[in-house]
């Protein structure tokens, strides 16, 4: 059996169809939680925020420290040297006795200027160590974080903080909600 429906049929069904639409339509927005749209607000005062950043740098720091003097004047060691050629310069000259207290003297002698010479080495150039620490060094930065914004809407102040310079106007997203 086949449906034979008139256009005045038709056009009753597409209106109850279309009042249904509308009521669902009417019934989901007034349900709904909130609507959101945005808006613009004079800027009232804007105020850079800084915060201070604390960066720990290792550094080495030196030092020219003087050695005590060298053991080189306490030693044996140069007057040994000096003795033993003194000694081999004494012994050329002269010969019999005399040869030997030629030896003798430069022996002596030569002992003597060792030793000086170790004493004169350690008093005209002086020694140094470098003496080195590492240590940390503090350094504190500002670090523009962003502005804390006055603004006025519909009569009243408020604040808000962004990261980047607001201009003389806020967009704002406005939030409406149905009292309950």
């Amino acid at each position: 059996m086949a449906l034979n429906f008139s256009s005045d049929h038709a056009m009753t069904f597409f209106r109850v169809f279309l009042l249904t639409l509308s009521g669902v339509l009417i019934a989901g927005l007034a349900l709904a939680d909130s609507v959101t749209y945005w808006d613009e607000a004079p800027v009232v005062k804007s105020v850079p925020v800084y915060d201070e950043i604390e960066r720990r740098e290792p550094v080495e720091h030196c030092r020219k420290v003087a050695l005590p003097p060298s053991a080189h004047a306490d030693s044996p060691v140069p007057m040994l040297i000096g003795g033993i050629i003194g000694g081999v310069i004494g012994h050329q000259i002269g010969g019999g006795t005399g040869q030997d207290a030629a030896t003798a003297v430069g022996v002596v002698l030569g002992s003597a200027a060792g030793h000086d010479s170790a004493e004169r080495a350690d008093a005209e150039a002086p020694r140094w160590r470098r003496d080195c620490e590492v240590r940390d060094e503090i350094h504190r930065e500002r670090h523009l974080s962003g502005y804390r914004v006055t603004y006025r809407y519909r009569g009243e102040l408020y604040d808000a903080f962004t990261e980047t310079p607001p201009g003389d106007t806020l967009r704002l997203a406005v939030r409406v909600t149905p009292a309950q």
